[in-house]
């Protein structure tokens, strides 16, 4: 699930984007906290926000202000204060801003929107509300909610434990594509979402384990036209009604999705499937599918605002067609730790599980190095990002029956704190054509 590298490498290079369109400002290094550099900052320039932990919540009001970490969400986090009102990050009268690369943990809510903005790329996760929205919620606008993996938040007594759509008009037509949406709760509607009055797009997303009174899944409400294509709703409990859809009110268009249980309910439309979606491994939250699962090449190519890469860049379409949820079918690296959940930080002393995906019976070679090539080596196979000499290269064996091949390791104790360290593989032979170098996987160990 490499949900620490992909980020790391796409907020450089849109943090870069973004230096040319206003100022720059940089925490800690010109302002200790990310509010002091909020309140410096004026509308069109960027935070460029360093490694650490950061134990504030957070207001950007009436500015367009992009807010981008420098090395990604495994290292960078807005630690909220769960006692205190509101998000820990807060958005309002903000349109145009990006927020992106970030964990946003620990308060009553993760991230409150009310503005047609960018949030892409983050963590939001551990927070927990009375009400309603405690990953996300977002209030009468049209932003973009894309490629972020919203995970264990909790609305104790209302609505979208994980993301809250709720609008005054029907003119909001917020875009929701390319998220893991998974172990949050709802006292009453819409565990993973609950979606209100307004046009919302909801595409390519994975949406498991969610719980609620009603819409384990996915609630509707306020006469919502929402558009789900190319979703994956499964494993949601519900007390009422279906487990996994609940519409209270409404018309939504669900097409192309992998429902559970969906087979015959009302709204299961055009090239919907209720088949196991085929996790590689649910039980730690590994969402990727395997080679053999019926979700892999059997969406829709045409669904609205379908991005052109996954949640963790792969092309979104890699084989012949695109693939239904948020993970696309593809050669990749990437790795689960002790604690099980993909993409997170190793300790020294540890276990990594290193995964590689890609066609099974390909064999896997493994490179490791402590430095990186800018820009790039251009070899036959692709892109070789690690410096050379490798610090370690081997052989791990082939690719198994389900797409994935897993090499078990402990992490060396002169990995210090802080350190990074980077890797790929080579999936194929040598002599093939087919023969491909993986995309970079970082390993950062905790500090």
């Amino acid at each position: 699930m490499r949900l620490g590298t992909i980020v790391c490498v796409l907020v450089s290079v849109f943090a870069f984007a973004l230096v040319a369109q206003g100022g720059t400002i940089h925490v800690p290094a010109t302002h200790p906290t990310i509010q002091e550099a909020i309140n410096a900052a004026s509308s069109g320039d960027t935070i460029i926000v360093g490694p650490g932990v950061y134990p504030e919540n957070i207001a950007v009001d009436g500015k367009q202000l992009h807010l981008i970490s420098e090395r990604g969400p495994v290292l960078t986090v807005i630690e909220g204060n769960g006692s205190a009102s509101g998000g820990v990050v807060y958005f309002v009268n903000c349109n145009g801003s990006s927020l992106e690369g970030f964990t946003i943990r620990n308060g009553q809510q993760g991230l409150s929107v009310c503005g047609d903005m960018t949030v892409r790329h983050n963590y939001i996760t551990g927070n927990k509300i009375t009400g309603g929205g405690a990953g996300i919620w977002i209030w009468d606008s049209s932003p973009l909610i894309e490629k972020n993996v919203v995970y264990n938040n909790e609305s104790f007594s209302y609505d979208g434990g994980g993301i809250s759509i709720v609008s005054g008009s029907i003119g909001s037509s917020p875009v929701v594509r390319g998220n893991l949406i998974f172990g949050n709760k709802a006292g009453k509607f819409g565990g993973g979402m609950r979606i209100g009055l307004g046009a919302a797009t909801v595409v390519g997303n994975t949406i498991v384990g969610n719980e609620a009174r009603y819409g384990g899944g996915v609630y509707f409400d306020g006469d919502t036209a929402a558009e789900l294509y190319d979703n994956i709703v499964w494993d949601n409990t519900s007390t009422y009604g279906h487990q996994e859809i609940y519409i209270a009110s409404g018309t939504p268009v669900i097409e192309f999705c992998d429902i559970k249980g969906g087979t015959g309910e009302i709204w299961f439309g055009t090239g919907c499937i209720d088949l196991d979606p085929l996790f590689v491994d649910q039980s730690i939250n590994d969402l990727h599918l395997q080679w053999n699962s019926p979700c892999r090449d059997t969406g829709t190519a045409s669904a609205p605002g379908l991005p052109d890469t996954d949640f963790e860049g792969d092309p979104r379409i890699a084989l012949s067609n695109v693939d239904i949820g948020a993970d696309e079918f593809y050669f990749h690296l990437y790795h689960t730790t002790d604690s099980g959940f993909p993409g997170l930080a190793v300790s020294p002393g540890g276990t990594v599980d290193i995964r590689v995906v890609g066609i099974p019976t390909w064999p896997v070679e493994l490179l490791l190095s402590s430095g990186l090539q800018d820009p790039p080596m251009s070899t036959y196979f692709g892109d070789l990002f690690l410096q050379v000499p490798f610090d370690w290269e081997g052989a791990i064996g082939k690719i198994g029956p389900t797409g994935v091949r897993i090499f078990s390791a402990t992490v060396p104790l002169t990995w210090l704190p802080g350190d990074s360290k980077y890797l790929q593989a080579l999936v194929g032979w040598w002599y093939m054509t087919e023969t491909t170098l993986t995309n970079l996987l970082t390993l950062h160990v905790e500090v």
